[in-house]
């Protein structure tokens, strides 16, 4: 048994957002993944087709110990307008 959810966002191209997971310690942990909203709109249409579809999950994530991390911040002013900013974060 495992969930299967669709992506947390609308707009994936693709790339499924996961968001967490978390369980109470009473409750057995059971696999979880997220689908593209583009691959979970494929599965709504063939339900609705009334079609079967099997799926295969194969997931091999685990939870590791907390490291030391950084956060990277520069600055590249541009040569056209460097009174611009652009931010970007990921």
């Amino acid at each position: 048994m495992a969930a299967l959810i669709r992506s947390a966002t609308g707009h994936s191209l693709n790339t499924p957002h996961t968001g967490a997971l978390r369980y109470d310690e009473d409750h057995p942990e059971i696999p979880a993944a997220a689908l593209t909203a583009e691959d979970a709109a494929w599965f709504r249409r063939m339900a609705e087709l009334g079609r079967d579809v099997t799926v295969r999950l194969t997931m091999e994530a685990r939870m590791l110990d907390d490291v030391e991390s950084f956060n990277v911040i520069a600055e590249i002013p541009g040569s056209e307008r460097p009174e611009e900013v652009v931010v970007m974060g990921g």
